[in-house]
């Protein structure tokens, strides 16, 4: 069920135009994070699906940056 809930929420993002490096999924990140915190002591396991979801944007954030340097070293 808790992964069936971060695809979901991962999905909600929809179609979307890529920008240079991981920022636009830090600021994701940092909306689920607060999200989290606000929910995790009423709710831990919401907070907590909410937390991991902000962990998989980090890491989606830390792929788009290596992919942008790699691309910038390629075509520079």
């Amino acid at each position: 069920m808790q992964k069936d809930l971060q695809k979901k929420g991962y999905n909600s993002r929809g179609t979307h135009s890529r920008g240079e490096g991981g920022e636009q999924e830090r600021e994701l990140a940092k909306k689920y994070r607060a999200w989290a915190k606000v929910l995790h002591f009423e709710y831990p396991y919401t907070g907590s699906v909410l937390e991991e979801t902000s962990s998989y944007y980090d890491r989606d954030a830390q792929r788009e940056d290596s992919r942008a340097s790699i691309k910038k070293r390629l075509w520079d």
